[in-house]
């Protein structure tokens, strides 16, 4: 099941961003710096609330009939990591709006089919939720910073056992304490409660309690030249995408239960896959807060063909291999830190979070947490425009049921132009 299109989704985070930064010079200024980028990572224990004791699967396919079936889970949590990113603008010292994202892509279940000689399916399902959030900061006590946050955004589901997903409004509310370490950086701390919706075939709503924690970066606006910062630039850039392959290893056991009494049959099925070398197209939108530092938004996608491999251990069973063309898709937040060199040129260095996307596998389309870090070097053409080369290594953990992390090389040149 394909990740739904959220490309309004991401324009209308893009506008809120451009936005803040239009409108920070026309507020009082209590803070180091008004706009704020933060990265955490933690976990997701989500409550799956009170279940009947027999539920029916539901499948996208209208000639597939709904399976009846009992919830064999051993309890009614179930747990895994947290990834949470987005940006935070102050509008006074006490008060700050948020747009922020997070993911959680371990949550699962166990369902026993009441018809023999099925499996016990493990249906696992991600969860990306959107939020747009109010932030009420409390008294400080030395280097704490106390706080408490309420928010509305839309949350997906998706789970790929049952084909579900769907996207609906949740509510998050919480509260989280940063603690100063110097005057660009903070640790923060942090609990939130996400309600929404359980995908099919569980029923009712959820609390998905989240504990995270991370690293907070406020760049200084430049004391030279208040009134040229902040400055927002639109980038497009295009070039090649050499995308590695992951490794090969088992990704889960098939159970088969036999009504006769025979002894279940567990099979470990193993996958590997290869990727094909493609182009790469890279655009988004730099706020620059110094000649230093800048926060970047960016958006960049190519077509790799990509050949899977699977096969079972025991018996040994070869199956053939499956070819098809992936759009792999990288939606990044990053930190851009320029390096000082000479008059013209100016070098910098990036790092950031985002998810990525392998879209084209029907039944394995996956959304998966990556990262990237890369290089590049801007030229100056003009007065606001220039040209950039760069490279990057975008990184993520590849859709199932192959395994490893895969490394997407992509050295892309194009141009930028800079709203003064």
């Amino acid at each position: 099941m394909k990740p739904r299109n959220l490309s309004g989704m991401r324009l209308a985070l893009l506008c809120v961003l451009l936005f803040f930064s239009a409108v920070s010079n026309g507020a009082a200024q209590d803070r180091l710096s008004k706009l704020e980028w933060f990265i955490e990572g933690g976990g997701s224990f989500l409550n799956l609330g009170k279940q009947p004791s027999e539920v029916i699967t539901e499948y996208t396919d209208p000639q597939q009939v709904p399976t009846s079936g009992f919830l064999v889970s051993p309890n009614r949590f179930t747990s895994s990591r947290l990834f949470f990113t987005g940006v935070r603008y102050h509008l006074t010292a006490k008060d700050a709006l948020e747009v922020a994202y997070s993911s959680s892509e371990g949550n699962h279940f166990e369902l026993q089919p009441t018809l023999s000689d099925n499996p016990v399916w493990r249906s696992t399902f991600e969860r990306h939720t959107w939020s747009v959030n109010y932030v009420r900061y409390l008294s400080e006590r030395g280097a704490l910073q106390s706080f408490v946050t309420a928010g509305l955004g839309p949350s997906q589901s998706i789970s790929y056992i049952t084909g579900f997903d769907r996207t609906k409004q949740s509510f998050n509310f919480g509260l989280g304490t940063d603690f100063r370490i110097n005057e660009r950086v903070a640790f923060r701390l942090e609990m939130r409660d996400y309600v929404g919706f359980l995908p099919a075939p569980l029923r009712g709503a959820s609390h998905d309690l989240a504990p995270s924690a991370g690293l907070v970066f406020s760049p200084r606006t430049s004391t030279r030249a208040p009134a040229r910062f902040p400055q927002v630039e639109v980038f497009l850039q295009g070039g090649a995408s050499a995308l590695t392959g992951g490794g090969a290893g088992p990704y889960g056991e098939l159970i088969v239960i036999y009504s006769n009494g025979q002894a279940p049959q567990v099979y470990y099925p193993v996958a590997s896959s290869k990727f094909s070398k493609s182009g790469r197209l890279l655009a988004g939108f730099r706020v620059m807060f110094s000649s230093n530092n800048a926060l970047e938004l960016s958006y960049s996608r190519s077509p790799n063909g990509n050949q899977l491999q699977q096969r079972v251990i025991t018996p040994p069973i070869e199956l053939p291999p499956t070819q098809v063309t992936l759009a792999v898709v990288d939606c990044a937040a990053n930190y851009v830190r320029y390096v000082p060199w000479g008059r013209r040129l100016k070098p910098f260095m990036t790092g950031g979070a985002g998810f990525t996307d392998f879209a084209g596998l029907s039944s394995l389309a996956v959304r998966k947490f990556g990262w990237n870090a890369g290089v590049g070097a801007d030229l100056p053409l003009w007065n606001r425009l220039v040209a950039r080369f760069e490279l990057r290594d975008y990184m993520a953990e590849q859709p199932a049921p192959a395994t490893g992390v895969v490394h997407n090389i992509a050295p892309t040149a194009g141009l930028a132009y800079r709203f003064k």
